[in-house]
C-alpha cells in the first residue's frame, strides 16, 4: 500500500535495496500514522534514517573483459592509458588460449558500475574485438597513507596500507627507487630494500 505522496518520496530519496544486505549505521527511527482504518492491517510508516557503512560493506564494481587474438603487443600501452584516463580502477592482461588453439590475451578492466558504457567504446575503439562481458562485483580496499623516511640515499616515501587503524601493508614507493637508482647509479634493489628497513626502524 502507498499513496502518490509517497511514491514522490520513495523516488527521489531512495532507491531499492534489501536493507538485510546493506551494513547502515541507523541514526534515528520515526513512525507515523494514518486517519483511515484498514480492515486487518495498520495503517503506519516506519522510516529508519541512517548510512551506509561503505568501508566494511565494500566498494560496488564490476568487470569488462574481451579476448583478443590479432591486435599488435604495440597497442596495448595505448589501450591501457586511455582506459585509466576514462576512470579505469584497474587495467590487466592474462594469457588464454581460443578456439583453433590459438594464443591471446584477455582484457579485464575493474570500474565503477556507472562507466562501464563509456569504457566499453573506449575498448571497441581501440582494441580489435568484436565482443565485451562485464559482470558485476565489489572490492574491499585498505586505507592508504603515506611517510617518508630517510635513508643513506636520500629521502624515500613509504606507502602504507590499514585496515580498521592496523598497518597491514607498507612499501617503498617505486618512482622515488627508480629515481634514486637511476640519478646516483645505485641498484634498484639496494635502494628499495634500504627504504624497508628505514621504515621499520
Amino acid at each position: 500500500m502507498v499513496t502518490p505522496t509517497g511514491v514522490c518520496i520513495l523516488k527521489y530519496f531512495t532507491s531499492p535495496k534489501d536493507m538485510n544486505e546493506l551494513n547502515i549505521n541507523i541514526s534515528s527511527i520515526g513512525y507515523g500514522a494514518g486517519d483511515r482504518d484498514i480492515s486487518g492491517q495498520p495503517n503506519a510508516l516506519r522510516v529508519i534514517i541512517g548510512e551506509i557503512n561503505e568501508k566494511e560493506e565494500g566498494e560496488k564494481t564490476a568487470v569488462i573483459e574481451a579476448n583478443i587474438d590479432d591486435l599488435i603487443p604495440l597497442a596495448y600501452e595505448v589501450v591501457f592509458e586511455k582506459l585509466f584516463k576514462a576512470g579505469a580502477l584497474d587495467v590487466f592482461l592474462t594469457n588464454i588460449q581460443m578456439k583453433k588453439n590459438r594464443p591471446a590475451l584477455m582484457l579485464s578492466v575493474v570500474c565503477r558500475e556507472a562507466d562501464i558504457k563509456m569504457l566499453s567504446e573506449v575498448i571497441f575503439k581501440e582494441t580489435t574485438t568484436f565482443g565485451l562481458r562485464f559482470y558485476s562485483t565489489g572490492r574491499i580496499k585498505l586505507e592508504k597513507e603515506f611517510k617518508t623516511v630517510k635513508t643513506n640515499y636520500g629521502k624515500i616515501r613509504i606507502k602504507i596500507g590499514k585496515l580498521l587503524g592496523k598497518i597491514m601493508s607498507a612499501s617503498p614507493e617505486y618512482e622515488d627507487c627508480r629515481e634514486i637508482s637511476l640519478s646516483k647509479n645505485i641498484p634498484f634493489k639496494s635502494v628499495y630494500e634500504g627504504a624497508k628497513r628505514a621504515f621499520k626502524n
